[in-house]
């Protein structure tokens, strides 16, 4: 159930993970194949990196870590869990519980990762990605703006549509303040976000 509850995938997945995990036992012991569950595991995580490579986009990052390989404090681990356990409820919600599919395009979950270069913000992000199965559409959020040109609030929420459409989880990056180095962040540019 745990390994049901972890790795959400349909029916053409689950058969190839299965085959997966029984090439791994039969790698092990031709004579006598014993699936164990950490093949399973296995082949359930070469399943959702193939789906994440399908996907196809520019500014795409395929995530190839979860959050078991994610090294963070556990403090940290938890509220990650806790991110990725409202999206995969969301689709308990409005798949198999039938709530109103309109009402789920209007749904996301926000979190705000901060802290300095090499902080792990990006390693976060990856292991949300890979838990949900779903690729990472990155986007320089000055670049996105257009430095020469500022950008309207319109590109900015067409980004977000477009990562919605994608089944992409969307991370911004490039975000500063102040910091008397030049690298300024404008308060007109967040009210944008």
């Amino acid at each position: 159930e745990g390994i049901g509850l972890q790795y959400e995938l349909t029916g053409g997945f689950i058969k190839n993970a299965v085959i997966a995990s029984l090439l791994m036992a039969v790698g092990r012991d031709k004579n006598a194949p014993l699936i164990k569950e950490s093949d399973i595991t296995e082949g359930c995580k070469k399943q959702m990196r193939g789906m994440l490579r399908m996907r196809d986009f520019d500014e795409r990052v395929v995530p190839n870590t979860g959050l078991n390989e994610t090294v963070a404090e556990k403090s940290i681990k938890k509220e990650l869990k806790a991110i990725i356990d409202i999206e995969k409820a969301r689709g308990v919600l409005f798949g198999a519980w039938g709530f109103d599919g309109a009402m789920r395009s209007r749904q996301g979950t926000t979190a705000l990762f901060w802290g300095p270069k090499g902080s792990g913000k990006s390693a976060a992000a990856e292991a949300i990605g890979f838990e949900l199965a779903k690729p990472l559409k990155v986007v320089d959020f000055p670049q996105l703006l257009g430095r020469v040109g500022k950008a309207s609030a319109a590109v900015v929420r067409e980004c977000f549509q477009e990562a919605r459409l994608m089944d992409a989880v969307l991370v911004l990056g490039g975000l500063t303040m102040d910091t008397g180095d030049g690298d300024v962040t404008t308060k007109e540019d967040i009210r944008l976000l």
